[in-house]
């Protein structure tokens, strides 16, 4: 508990890693008795209907500035939509990937930084109230994150900067506020918006509607 509360409000940037951190990084483990030898994961590739999905998208996106990418539970969706980026979103561009709750923004953001192969630099924007899908209170906070941020201010400052490789913003629907204000202290517009589970863009749900 006094652990958990050092964390809390602190000056210096602070991230915690975990037992199920380490467990998800791209290291080998099972070299570790031989740190000097420790090698990393290799890197996943694209299976047949991830290709197949990337084609189609590539496709719709030339006759179109938005589209739908319907793909069932368990089937690659952060994968493919990281390589949908690298496919049609400049070298320089900038990327908005919108989650619904901090949890799954964690794994967008760890699975993105693993597996691309281009430069790139990441930001994740959520907010302190820790709000998961439909309200609930995750068991995970802002310092679980990797360069998280809950400062408009700072998140435009980092923008204006000049990047080597693509931007990509992790935020929950519930946090696009500070990346709203971002933008209008100067941050650049977006390529590319992802919206993960976008069925939840449409509104409160209430019975009997």
């Amino acid at each position: 508990m006094n652990a958990e509360q050092a964390l809390k409000g602190q000056r210096i940037p602070v991230q915690r890693w975990g037992v199920n951190e380490l467990r998800e990084s791209p290291i080998e483990w099972g070299n570790i008795k031989e740190p000097e030898k420790t090698t990393r994961k290799r890197k996943k590739k694209l299976l047949a209907h991830q290709k197949d999905a990337l084609k189609n998208v590539s496709k719709g996106f030339k006759k179109a500035d938005r589209g739908k990418l319907i793909m069932a539970c368990r089937t690659g969706k952060t994968l493919t939509s990281l390589k949908i980026a690298e496919e049609i979103v400049p070298e320089n561009g900038n990327i908005l990937f919108l989650v619904p709750s901090i949890s799954l923004l964690s794994q967008a953001l760890r699975e993105w930084s693993f597996e691309t192969d281009r430069g790139q630099r990441n930001f994740a924007v959520c907010s302190d109230t820790k709000v998961g899908e439909k309200g609930n209170i995750e068991g995970i906070n802002p310092y679980d994150l990797a360069f998280p941020t809950t400062d408009h201010n700072i998140l435009a400052q980092n923008l204006k900067q000049k990047a080597h490789g693509r931007t990509n913003i992790f935020s929950t629907y519930h946090s696009i506020e500070i990346v709203a204000k971002a933008q209008e202290l100067g941050a650049p517009q977006f390529d590319l918006v992802i919206c993960d589970e976008a069925h939840r863009t449409t509104g409160v749900e209430k019975e009997g509607f």
